[in-house]
């Protein structure tokens, strides 16, 4: 098996690169972007490609033969993107046309959530595990004995009830998924609602050691997380049985929306930071090119 892999992760508003071996990562190269539609979004990734691979010094040779995982924020089917609502594609045949643009295959090509499920799986810990990514969209997957049972509709799919809508609707206009509770616009509106002028999740969490609305906005928002959570669990047959819940994404850097969520799920769930930080997607992109998963 081929030790070194070179992962993509295409984000909602970043694209990030990282060429890994085995499971430790290289300096992670990202780009931030506005690509929207085919086209564009093709573009986007070709050019990060092409100035990753500069910036980290890759030769010739390794930028024509190293594996590629590719991961999207979306539902992916075979080749095709059936829907990225924070990239504006529907049934798009992504993977064939970055391949065209490229003019090299891809050795993975998967959905974002699915590459968090698999840089969840690699680590020591409880048998079931929630891997979620909390940062433009929301995502992730279900991993049971480190394999991925559910990867579809942790995001969009997911939808509370008995609980007041999210201040804004997400990218697909839905006001109750986990994506308009938690997505990094929803915590924004909610934090400008309350009248705090808050531009990021960054700024809101910075706010929140100070202010006392932008702590509640936190607190409100990691709650939300925990109830999403006891769903997931609760619909796979997993609630009450030790599990993790291994976070990844800018939003879930913020320890305040981590700890009211660890409140809520008391002992029965742990929940931590992936050990790849915010960058848990581009790792998965990798070792599924690495594994052919």
């Amino acid at each position: 098996m081929e030790r070194r892999a070179l992962g993509i992760d295409l984000g909602g508003s970043a694209i990030k690169v990282v060429v890994a071996e085995g499971g430790v990562l290289g300096e992670v190269v990202r780009f931030p972007h506005e690509a929207r539609g085919l086209e564009s979004v093709v573009r986007a990734v070709a050019q990060a490609f092409a100035v990753a691979c500069w910036q980290v010094r890759l030769s010739p040779r390794d930028e024509l033969e190293l594996p590629i995982g590719l991961a999207v924020a979306g539902l992916v089917r075979e080749g095709v993107v059936e829907r990225s609502g924070n990239l504006a594609l529907v049934e798009a045949p992504l993977r064939d046309a970055v391949e065209k643009a490229r003019g090299r295959k891809l050795t993975a090509f998967l959905s974002d959530a699915r590459s968090l499920g698999i840089a969840a799986s690699i680590v020591m810990g409880p048998d079931v595990r929630v891997a979620l990514g909390l940062g433009t969209g929301v995502g992730g997957s279900l991993v049971v004995g480190g394999e991925i049972v559910r990867e579809r509709g942790l995001g969009h799919g997911v939808l509370l009830k008995d609980v007041p809508l999210a201040t804004a609707p997400c990218a697909l206009g839905h006001d109750a998924c986990l994506e308009a509770h938690l997505g990094a616009a929803g915590l924004v509106a909610s934090a400008r609602k309350v009248g705090l002028g808050v531009a990021t999740p960054r700024e809101l969490d910075e706010l929140a050691s100070s202010d006392e609305r932008a702590r509640a906005v936190l607190e409100r928002a990691g709650q939300r997380l925990a109830q999403g959570v006891e769903k997931i669990l609760d619909e796979s047959g997993f609630l009450g049985r030790e599990a993790a819940l291994v976070l990844s994404g800018g939003v879930a850097t913020s320890q305040k929306l981590r700890d009211a969520a660890a409140d809520r799920l008391g002992g029965r769930v742990r929940v931590s930071l992936s050990r790849f930080g915010s960058d848990a997607a581009v790792a998965g992109a990798a070792l599924a090119a690495l594994t052919g998963s």
